[in-house]
């Protein structure tokens, strides 16, 4: 993962959590949404419809949940996933660029966009192919 942007939504979220005007930590599930649209979202975005991306949409495409460790205690903050989301095996209907992975509020359907990154190179999967993220490939970035 290469190029990330904290969304606008995402800094509201945090400045409302730490100064206690909602729960902290509201623990819950956030997903990765591959996007493969040639336009460069801004951190203006704060749904998935306003960043211009488009979605994934190969047979046997899912957005997968991404488990977050402990954030640094540092400024800038950084946190990393842990474990290894898996999107695929694609089945069918492959062949488009992915060049975002979008960190987003929903399992499907719309939903707020946290995080935008562009992927360090564009991955174009062929049938059969899955992508995979490391441990600590995921890192979000918060001044």
């Amino acid at each position: 993962m290469a190029v990330n942007t904290t969304t606008r939504y995402a800094a509201a979220q945090a400045a409302e959590s730490i100064h206690l005007k909602t729960q902290s930590p509201a623990a819950g599930t956030v997903y990765g949404l591959l996007g493969t649209s040639a336009t460069v979202p801004t951190d203006a975005a704060t749904t998935i419809a306003e960043t211009g991306v488009t979605e994934y949409t190969a047979t046997g495409y899912a957005r997968q949940a991404i488990a977050w460790g402990s954030a640094t205690v540092a400024k800038p903050s950084i946190i990393a996933n842990t474990g290894t989301p898996t999107w695929g095996p694609f089945t069918a209907g492959t062949g488009a660029i992915i060049r975002y992975l979008l960190i987003v509020t929903t399992s499907s359907g719309v939903g707020n966009v946290i995080d935008v990154i562009q992927l360090t190179a564009d991955r174009t999967p062929a049938t059969g192919d899955s992508l995979q993220a490391a441990a600590s490939a995921i890192t979000s970035t918060i001044s």
